[in-house]
């Protein structure tokens, strides 16, 4: 089950028609599960999964509307929409059909109200509102910076994530990745986590002009940071023993 259902609910894995807890014969026509949850909360750029659970489903069609527009997303197995991120995921357990709406790089405009019907007569329905937060990386300070030869060069990506902690991040030098056990030598790479945030630091020894580029903070399945870093080299002495630097570009 996707982890971004509600914690206090937990799939039904052996349902059976039993009486109800207070002593009432079971249902028997189509029915919602209880306790079903009604908020979803997802970053950005991340999947989001809207949750319906029906029993005794006896040939029921299910829709997906969207409350904002009234527009039906699918029904069944037949999407509506031309919009290729979103779509069912359905499954059986038993008498229990689960009938999921996935909607892929969930974006900040795809926040609001979705609705799963069941063509029953009185309609059954079941509304969730789906929350988008921003998140990503971020690297504070310029989009450039300037390190001399032999000196260390110090970078720190910030990752928000709401409402979950942030999966891996990886650190690129243009499109390579940077790996502390690499040919290099004197490459640190840190990251510490606090709820739904977390920070990344990449740290190089005695920096030269190979290590100019691009550097970019990626963070799995959200929006990156980048970073142009420049080494000033000592090119040219003067008869006084001033000298003059010259800027290294990434390529």
């Amino acid at each position: 089950m996707n982890n971004l259902l509600s914690r206090g609910w937990k799939e039904q894995t052996d349902w059976r028609e039993e009486s109800d807890r207070d002593g009432r014969p079971p249902r028997r026509g189509p029915h919602l599960l209880p306790d079903l949850p009604k908020n979803v909360s997802v970053t950005a750029g991340r999947l989001a999964t809207l949750p319906c659970r029906m029993a005794n489903l006896k040939g029921r069609s299910v829709s997906w509307i969207r409350q904002e527009d009234l527009k039906v997303l699918t029904t069944d197995s037949v999407t509506f929409t031309s919009d290729p991120r979103l779509q069912v995921r359905a499954w059986r357990t038993g008498a229990v059909w689960a009938w999921d709406l996935e909607i892929h790089e969930a974006g900040l405009s795809d926040a609001g109200v979705y609705e799963c019907q069941v063509n029953t007569r009185p309609k059954i329905s079941h509304p969730v509102t789906l929350h988008v937060h921003r998140g990503g990386a971020v690297i504070p300070g310029p989009n450039e910076v300037y390190v001399e030869a032999g000196s260390r060069l110090l970078l720190t990506c910030w990752v928000q994530a709401p409402p979950r902690p942030p999966g891996p991040i990886t650190w690129l030098h243009d499109s390579t990745p940077v790996h502390a056990t690499g040919d290099r030598g004197g490459v640190s790479l840190h990251m510490a986590q606090e709820g739904a945030k977390a920070s990344a630091r990449l740290s190089l020894s005695s920096v030269t002009r190979e290590d100019a580029g691009n550097y970019t903070c990626q963070p799995e399945s959200l929006q990156p940071a980048h970073v142009s870093v420049f080494v000033l080299q000592e090119t040219e002495f003067t008869g006084i023993g001033k000298c003059r630097l010259r800027k290294t570009a990434p390529e």
